[in-house]
């Protein structure tokens, strides 16, 4: 047994809200999740390795469909890979802005 107190935090959230016999909002929060990385890691592709508007949102159209994340999105309990991938996707983000603030301030 692992301790995982921000899936449960969510896992109570979603009971708190919608209740047990509403069962589908569990999947619409992983969706949701989903969509997220997604989207960060559109952002991650432009911001930091400068690819092309293009070849970026092919890509992360490519992560959004491809079959290995569907344990992720459409089982309720594998909630936490997406939550992991959204906090590691937003760090190195804001780690990449927060370096070239750094480097502006530091040769002005």
């Amino acid at each position: 047994k692992s301790y995982r107190p921000l899936t449960v935090l969510t896992f109570r959230w979603n009971r708190a809200l919608h209740g047990l016999e509403r069962p589908s909002w569990f999947h619409v929060t992983n969706v949701t999740l989903h969509a997220l990385v997604c989207v960060l890691y559109h952002l991650l592709l432009r911001r930091c390795l400068g690819l092309a508007r293009s070849l970026s949102l092919s890509a992360s159209l490519l992560f959004a469909c491809h079959p290995i994340h569907t344990e992720a999105v459409s089982l309720t309990q594998h909630n936490i890979t997406a939550k992991t991938t959204l906090y590691f996707l937003t760090i190195i983000l804001k780690h990449h802005h927060y370096s070239i603030m750094h480097i502006i301030t530091v040769t002005r």
